[in-house]
């Protein structure tokens, strides 16, 4: 018999876990399943990047409309939870409800991240496009890492959970299931290498169907954003449209300078790499 593995500093567990929980209303979806359309497009990530703003925007245009919820967790979570094709098709509009060059989608930032992800998604979808939004990892780890201190699930200082990682998503990865909401959640490093992740994404769908866009694009000229994220899904900008940020941290506390030095240094040479993959440096 296998000897159990010892989780190091694990992540405290989720209080509730409301990723796949639907209220009543959805049980009327799932018995309409059938006649529902499924998604053309997805957010699949970066966390912590601006996946809720852009959702958000792209909902306002008058020939999108919407989903049950922003993220359905399905290609992720919903599939270690067993969940079948009619409860996905659940969150989306019924055919009838949407009009000749009408679009529905949505936002779920783990599909990027998440190794097998990429794969259930081509699989189920073989036509989606799939929008990614990248930010400086640095700061994105910072957001992260505030993020689950403000979820009750991080408990270590941010330098120990940065010196920490790369031990503390081993063992919880060798632990299997018992680990897993450390692995997924104490990665603020590893969801800042986004070639891995790209590279991932184009190994299951072609090239010519992902749009990279910077977070800082987004969060300082949100229209020109918005109108080239449309342009990939063959939208001309209009309507009127809000662009208030969403999600956006209140916590602005300093961290340790050295450590963002560290991280800085860290990221270097993957962003280099990365920047060199996609032929163009997001604005982030």
């Amino acid at each position: 018999m296998a000897k159990a593995v010892e989780l190091l500093h694990p992540m405290r567990p989720r209080e509730r876990d409301g990723r796949l929980v639907r209220d009543h209303r959805f049980v009327l979806r799932q018995m309409t399943a059938t006649w529902r359309v499924a998604p053309h497009f997805l957010v699949a990530g970066a966390m912590k990047a601006g996946t809720s703003s852009l959702f958000y925007y792209l909902c306002q245009h008058p020939r999108i409309v919407g989903p049950f919820r922003k993220e359905t967790h399905y290609f992720t979570a919903g599939h270690r939870a067993g969940k079948g094709e009619d409860w996905y098709r659940a969150h989306f509009p019924l055919r009838w409800q949407l009009g000749k060059g009408y679009l529905t989608g949505e936002a779920t930032p783990g599909y990027m991240f998440e190794p097998d992800g990429p794969e259930r998604i081509a699989r189920a979808l073989p036509d989606i496009r799939v929008i990614v939004v990248l930010r400086d990892p640095v700061a994105r780890a910072v957001s992260h890492y505030r993020h689950e201190v403000a979820m009750g699930r991080e408990f270590l200082p941010f330098d120990q959970a940065i010196a920490l990682e790369e031990e503390r998503r081993a063992r919880a990865a060798a632990a299997g299931p018992a680990g897993h909401e450390t692995w997924l959640h104490a990665s603020y490093k590893a969801r800042g290498i986004y070639l891995e992740q790209i590279r991932r994404l184009e190994a299951a769908i072609p090239r010519e169907r992902i749009f990279v866009l910077g977070s800082a694009l987004l969060r300082h000229r949100p229209a020109e954003a918005v109108a080239a994220v449309l342009g990939f899904l063959g939208l001309p900008m209009e309507g009127e449209y809000n662009f208030a940020q969403k999600n956006r941290s209140k916590v602005s506390d300093p961290l340790p300078e050295p450590v963002l030095a560290e991280l800085s240094d860290f990221f270097a040479s993957h962003n280099a790499r990365l920047f060199d993959h996609l032929g163009f440096e997001p604005e982030w």
